[in-house]
């Protein structure tokens, strides 16, 4: 395993955590319309990084 494919794996691990972690602390607030408008633009953002990192890996896995 290199050292891009252990980079790309902790990213996606801590893209994931930061995701739960925003559900969460939204969760504990009042789902107002402005909560949950914030949550699904975190969460677009965070499935775009993703795909971007698991893109990255496929290259460097098939390199």
């Amino acid at each position: 395993m290199t050292v891009g494919m252990l980079v790309v794996a902790v990213l996606s691990i801590g893209l994931t955590l930061a995701t739960s972690a925003v559900q969460d602390r939204l969760g504990m607030q009042d789902r107002t319309a402005d909560s949950a408008a914030r949550l699904n633009a975190v969460e677009g953002r965070v499935d775009r990084v993703e795909h971007t990192l698991e893109k990255m890996l496929t290259k460097e896995l098939f390199a």
